[in-house]
This record gives structure tokens, sequence and C-alpha cells, in this order.
């Protein structure tokens, strides 16, 4: 969850949120690879059924916080940052001082740990007009939407509102300078895949 509001139905305090994911992921993983988990009365072992088809299921985390990826790094197979507003800039960032200095820290590399990007792409004849009449008003919306559950409409949670009104880095633009963008952001940051919202709300 990302809202207090989330962990209050639950009766959750959210500044414990760090410390659930700790304990969580670890369980996570013994009740996809054994197929059973200590979720019942006391902590005793339930069944986690059907088994996976698979023998091992990668656990990936989406994060963007320097100890999210730490515990990323530390426990899971894999790391899902986000940027809809920054990508070409944000990204190499997020590599160069958050996920690479945690691979290095904890003796991994990206051989053995996925990194997938996630971000908005829209490829379009005039990126300026579909911008102002398509990309501009949903991710306004969204981001409402975000500061709305959140219960603070001042801070939509990624970006301004004044970053969502300029075009400036996000990823609308014709078909081959989206291509040039991409393979020139994988030049500075060497992920592996890269997901997008290809319809936005």
């Amino acid at each position: 969850g990302g809202f207090r509001r989330e962990f209050e139905l639950f009766g959750v305090d959210m500044a414990k949120r760090a410390e659930l994911m700790e304990q969580a992921l670890p369980l996570l993983r013994m009740g996809l690879s054994q197929g059973e988990l200590p979720d019942g009365p006391e902590g005793s072992m339930l069944p986690a059924l059907p088994p996976p088809a698979q023998a091992r299921i990668p656990i990936y985390v989406g994060a963007l916080a320097p100890r999210a990826i730490d515990r990323a790094v530390r426990l899971t197979d894999g790391v899902i940052p986000f940027d809809l507003i920054r990508p070409d800039e944000s990204f190499p960032r997020f590599w160069r001082e958050t996920l690479k200095p945690a691979l290095a820290k904890h003796s991994r590399s990206l051989d053995d740990f996925r990194f997938i990007i996630c971000t908005h792409i829209w490829a379009a004849e005039d990126p300026e007009r579909d911008f102002e009449v398509f990309v501009r008003p949903a991710m306004e919306y969204q981001a409402g939407k975000y500061a709305e559950w959140a219960g603070d409409w001042g801070d939509p949670g990624y970006a301004t509102l004044e970053e969502l009104r300029q075009r400036g880095n996000v990823l609308v633009d014709t078909p081959e300078n989206i291509t040039k963008r991409l393979l020139a952001l994988r030049e500075d940051c060497p992920f592996h895949e890269l997901m997008f919202w290809y319809r936005f709300p």
C-alpha cells in the first residue's frame, strides 16, 4: 500500500511499512517455493495453493527510495522504478546513485537481478497536439486521483501540476524520436525491460 488510508483500514501503522515488507518478502518466497506460509492462527502454517508451475517465480519490487532498493537487492529478483514525467534524466540518475551502488554493496549484478523501468509512452504524428488533447488531461486526472486517495489534494504524489502542464521530457513524441530517446536512455541506464502504460485513465 502507498496511502495512509489503506493501512488504517487494517489497523496498521503506515510507519511500519518497511518493517512489514522486510518480513513479508521471505514469507512470500517461502509460499511460492515450499507451498505453505506461516499465516494461520498464531503463525501456524497454511497451504499456499495451487503450487506454481515454474520452479521459481521471480519477485520484483516497485520502488525508488534507496532503502527500498537496498531491500529489493537483498531479498528479491528485480526492481521496477517508475518515472512518468522525466524518464530521460531520472532513470540514469537512479541507476548511478541508487541501484548500481546497492548491487555492488550486496555483491550482485544485472546478470542475476532484473532492472525494469516503467514510464508513460505515447507515439503520435503530432506530439504537441496529442499531449494537449489526450496526455496532459489524463495525467492531471491521474495525479488528482492519487492526491485524493492520499487525502491531500495539494500534492499529486509524483509531480507538480506545473510539471504536468509541460510536455518537456515526457515520452510523448513521434515513433522515430521515441526510438532514439529509448536507445540513448539505455546507453546511460542498462535496463533489461521497459514497461509502459499504453492506455491512459
